[in-house]
């Protein structure tokens, strides 16, 4: 058999202002509004496809962040501070609170349904947010990309590595490199700025309906944490990954529940029947702890009370999952027996990364700037603002944008001043330490060559499928997944990281067979990334604040000594622990003495 080599593949190298990774809600909303207000251009890299992309890929029935009924911003971000035990961001949850409104009325303008009563009012659900109809939400912010002259979309493009400089400053970013899932070609894209709006993590864990079923899950089953990854091998430094998200789903379907909660007031109910919400708290993860703690004491299964809602309630509750998720629908009608007739059944997921509804992600400054020069986080993987849902991800897309057109603007002014001072060391990109590297060729040639060695193993090993279920087993079993009720300890931890480094030897031998199989050998890198990451988080956190989200069995209880961001930063191959002081400003911005003289803990 003939060996595969670089020159079996086309490569295209491009140039841009801004380089956009990720054309999900985010992404797209930043991309829109950079053309929109300014001369610059924009790429758009996206896996699938910008119109049926992300986590709004299949359509959404409500927008879940909306404030209403005489409510203000900072009733929000008291809202979501209570909700996370106070491991937030506040100048981060005020920034995006002030913006909601405003990006729902823009949306609308843009064509969205947006569900009103009699007087003209949004149809809302409490005072957060407001009805829709949302099939199509996605198409709609990808049609006013595609109508920006200077925004090029790149669809089907998995980007892996970013693009390192060093000047006087420090570290930049300059880039990104990466490959088409379905041509033979690899890409090189050189940017002034690049904004990472990629989608949080999945399948790191083992998911509830495993072989055949495993992607009937509550989160994208292709949102791997490849943001994070990357910004991580990049040198970027990360916060509060160890808050994890634990979603409250319907059995078997994993279809939202606050639909039928919020919708009908359905009250959580044990196999006997007995209310037990209220007895182990409110708050979304004190939710799914109940109905864990409910099952081990042997009163499951736990239910959403809707039995006896009226047919009118009943058919509301049809049409609103047909919009997001059918299967729902289809459960009760293939069984001929409706919510008004059947209480629906309840658990909890497997847990996922993703900083749109917890706070795990990069950490930023108040204007969504990463502790790298020249790259940006919004949407899932910026970290510090949970709550912030689909409106939140538009108003954190918007404000990278305005903060990568006015530091452009300030680069331009200062690369006329003193054109010296720009110029640097080109680094590999696939480490953080990597910064002796001299050319350009070799950065692109090591990353490209990486690529290559893939579709010249022999593949007589295991394949990606099952070094994935390896991953997820391992995580399942030692780092609090579903098999062990979500609890974890420090031995435990210990176990799994050193397990997850012989999946690690294996996913680096794996075969690819084409370009998709390619994919998902670097779906698998993500995740391991991601998952090393979260292990170290999970450990540097002696307590137990979140229930299930973060439940640790050799620290049960709240200790006010962890008050703080638990954060790291790869740096030479090992994960650096740091513990923040939590901002309480309205105003956040990195100060690189803060940066270098935090109080830290290696390990």
């Amino acid at each position: 058999m003939n060996k595969t080599t670089l020159e079996d593949f086309d490569i295209e190298k491009i140039s841009t202002d801004v380089l956009i990774i990720g054309g999900g809600t985010a992404g797209c909303y930043a991309a829109a509004h950079i053309a929109e207000n300014s001369q610059y251009h924009v790429i758009v890299a996206e896996k699938a496809d910008i119109k049926r992309s992300g986590c709004l890929a299949a359509g959404v029935n409500a927008l879940n962040a909306y404030i209403s009924d005489g409510h203000v911003p900072g009733d929000y971000v008291e809202y979501a501070r209570k909700d996370a035990e106070g491991i937030v961001r506040d100048d981060l949850l005020l920034s995006i609170a002030e913006k909601v409104n405003d990006v729902t009325h823009d949306l609308e303008k843009k064509g969205l349904v947006i569900l009103k009563d009699e007087n003209g009012d949004y149809v809302t659900r409490g005072w957060r947010n407001v009805k829709i109809n949302g099939e199509n939400i996605k198409p709609i912010l990808a049609e006013n990309v595609y109508r920006q002259k200077n925004v090029r979309v790149i669809n089907h493009i998995n980007i892996t590595d970013l693009k390192l400089s060093k000047d006087a400053e420090g570290r930049k970013v300059t880039g990104a490199y990466g490959f088409s899932v379905r041509e033979r070609k690899f890409y090189e894209i050189d940017a002034r700025a690049v904004l990472i709006a990629t989608g949080g993590a999945a399948g790191i864990y083992r998911p509830n309906n495993p072989g055949f079923s495993r992607h009937k899950m509550w989160y994208p089953p292709f949102n791997t944490g490849a943001g994070y990854a990357m910004g991580i091998e990049a040198g970027a430094e990360m916060t509060t990954l160890e808050n994890r998200f634990v979603a409250l789903r319907c059995k078997d379907t994993i279809a939202p529940t606050g639909t039928i909660a919020q919708g009908v007031h359905a009250r959580q109910v044990n196999s006997r029947g007995e209310i037990y919400e209220e007895k182990y708290g409110l708050t979304t993860p004190e939710r799914i702890y109940g109905t864990v703690e409910e099952k081990r004491a042997g009163r499951g299964p736990c239910y959403l009370k809707t039995e006896g809602i009226s047919k009118e309630a009943e058919d509301d509750l049809y049409k609103a999952y047909l919009n997001m998720a059918p299967s729902q629908t289809l459960k009760w009608l293939e069984s001929g027996r409706g919510p008004s007739e059947d209480n629906v059944e309840i658990e909890g997921t497997e847990p996922y990364v993703v900083g749109g509804h917890t706070a795990g992600g990069f950490w930023i400054d108040t204007q969504r700037r990463t502790t790298v020069r020249g790259l940006y986080a919004a949407g899932d993987v910026a970290g510090g603002a949970p709550q912030k849902y689909v409106t939140g991800a538009l108003a954190e897309g918007e404000m990278a944008a305005k903060a990568i057109v006015a530091d452009l603007g300030a680069w331009s002014t200062k690369e006329k001043d003193n054109p010296a001072s720009c110029t640097g060391t080109v680094q590999d990109g696939s480490g953080a330490s990597s910064d002796n590297v001299k050319s350009e060729g070799k950065a692109a040639g090591n990353i490209f060559m990486r690529y290559v060695s893939h579709f010249n193993e022999t593949g007589e090993t295991v394949t990606c499928d099952q070094a994935e279920e390896a991953m997820q087993k391992i995580m399942d079993e030692y780092a609090g997944g579903i098999r062990c009720d979500y609890r974890y300890n420090e031995a435990g931890l210990e176990t799994a990281s050193d397990r997850l480094k012989s999946v690690r030897k294996l996913a680096d031998k794996l075969k690819a067979e084409d370009m998709y199989g390619l994919l998902k050998i670097y779906e698998l890198r993500d995740r391991l990334t991601v998952a090393e990451a979260l292990i170290a988080h999970l450990y540097a956190r002696k307590e137990t604040r979140w229930h299930i989200f973060g439940e640790n069995a050799d620290h049960p209880e709240k200790d006010e000594k962890y008050s703080c961001y638990v954060n790291s930063v790869l740096e030479d191959g090992k994960i650096r622990i740091i513990y923040r002081p939590l901002v309480r400003e309205h105003e956040y911005f990195h100060d690189k003495a803060a940066l270098q003289n935090a109080e830290e803990d290696a390990t």
